[in-house]
């Protein structure tokens, strides 16, 4: 009982947080998040009372999107990328992150093996990293970031570095995915 009443309190403040900041984006996902745990809640533990229903299931809804993106990609060329960020209100370079990414694997090509170092780029010393602020019209120097984890650690670390984080963050998304699916109760 305690730990509902202190997670649902902390729902309400999470939920408050989200919508002051006015991320459509977080909005959207946060929504998204809730509905499939309702929905894993009510209906995928529910579908395990009858045998194969999960996998009629699963199949079932595999098809559906199978088929509605071939006919929405397919037959109407639509452009997902754009028409979503214009439904969230960002430009197509996601508010100038393409700029910054194409600057870090410049970066990344000059220094393939062993990068600039931890912390080693975005310094006052650094003269490229005062002209990607100064692109942005931020003051003399601001600390920065290229808004992208692995080729911030692909500018620190080099390919190498970048490689050992997707394999990191793939076998925590690995272990993850085998945990649930081991066992697909949620808290009660």
């Amino acid at each position: 009982v305690l730990f509902r009443a202190v997670a649902l309190v902390g729902a309400a403040i999470g939920v408050y947080l989200i919508v002051i900041s006015e991320s459509a984006t977080t909005l959207i996902f946060t929504i998204g998040a809730t509905a499939t745990l309702i929905g894993h809640r009510f209906l995928w533990e529910a579908a395990a009372a009858v045998k194969h229903l999960r996998l009629l299931a699963s199949l079932g809804a595999a098809v559906l999107a199978l088929l509605a993106v071939l006919i929405v990609f397919g037959l109407y060329q639509f452009d997902a990328a754009g028409a979503l960020l214009d439904s969230l209100g960002k430009d197509r370079t996601l508010t100038g992150r393409t700029y910054l990414w194409e600057q870090a694997r410049a970066i990344m090509e000059q220094h393939p093996w062993t990068g600039l170092g931890a912390e080693g780029f975005w310094r006052a010393e650094i003269g490229e990293a005062n002209a990607i602020t100064r692109f942005f019209h931020y003051d003399y120097f601001t600390k920065f970031s290229f808004h992208n984890s692995y080729l911030e650690v692909g500018v620190a670390l080099g390919y190498p570095g970048m490689y050992a984080a997707i394999f990191v963050a793939g076998w925590a998304l690995f272990q993850a995915a085998r945990n649930w699916l081991g066992d697909q109760s949620t808290l009660n």
